[in-house]
């Protein structure tokens, strides 16, 4: 989704926003992005959740 101007640039503005309640990147959040022609899989979604969860 982050090929679309509009998502990006909300996306971008939440996160901001998050960052002024103190909730980083990494730390209390996880931020993963995908493109029309790079989508997340499942197989990187595993991961992430292996590395953050498991």
């Amino acid at each position: 989704m982050m090929d679309d101007k509009e998502y990006a640039k909300s996306s971008v503005q939440r996160i901001k926003s998050l960052m002024k309640e103190e909730i980083l990147i990494g730390d209390k959040l996880i931020v993963s992005e995908e493109t029309s022609a790079n989508p997340l899989g499942t197989d990187e979604i595993e991961a992430i959740i292996k590395h953050f969860f498991l």
